[in-house]
């Protein structure tokens, strides 16, 4: 009751404090670290836990940092579907992941039932799929990126 009598009363601060954060972002100010470093917390696993491995680490983003990213996401993603191709389809709503499971198992059948000599076929690790965080400003001004759009990228990810 406390909580919720206090959280009603500071909905104009909040209200203020965020709309105006929206707006230097917008604007182009970096954003501070208390806004984009997320906090690691602990929950048990078990009562009363003794070990580490008891524990789940949970990572905790600011709620202000949260809507920022949720403002910029919305503007890029009308246009993510035409910059990504159809076999990065797990990265695009609407396209499914398990598309190209189906899609990697027809290709097998494939080679299987053709029963060519020789065949190869390569399993790559997914975690090279991503692109690091250095480079993707170049790549992004590569397929049509706005420099503001940029910029606002590098603020919501220059702590990470």
């Amino acid at each position: 009751m406390v909580l919720t009598l206090l959280s009603i009363s500071a909905v104009g601060i909040v209200k203020f404090d965020v709309t105006e954060a929206a707006k230097d972002f917008l604007d182009g100010t970096p954003l501070p670290i208390s806004f984009t470093a997320p906090t690691i917390v602990l929950i048990p696993k078990v009562k009363n836990p003794t070990h580490w491995s008891e524990f789940r680490p949970i990572s905790l983003c600011n709620t202000s940092n949260k809507i920022l990213t949720k403002l910029l996401n919305d503007h890029i993603k009308l246009i993510l579907p035409e910059l990504i191709t159809s076999n990065h389809s797990g990265f695009v709503p609407k396209r499914l992941i398990g598309d190209n499971i189906l899609l990697a198992q027809e290709i097998m059948h494939s080679i299987a039932a053709n029963k060519i000599d020789w065949n190869v076929v390569l399993k790559l690790d997914m975690a090279k799929a991503y692109i690091p965080i250095g480079f993707f400003g170049t790549h992004f001004m590569e397929v049509g990126f706005s420099g503001r759009i940029i910029v606002l990228i590098q603020n919501c990810t220059n702590n990470y």
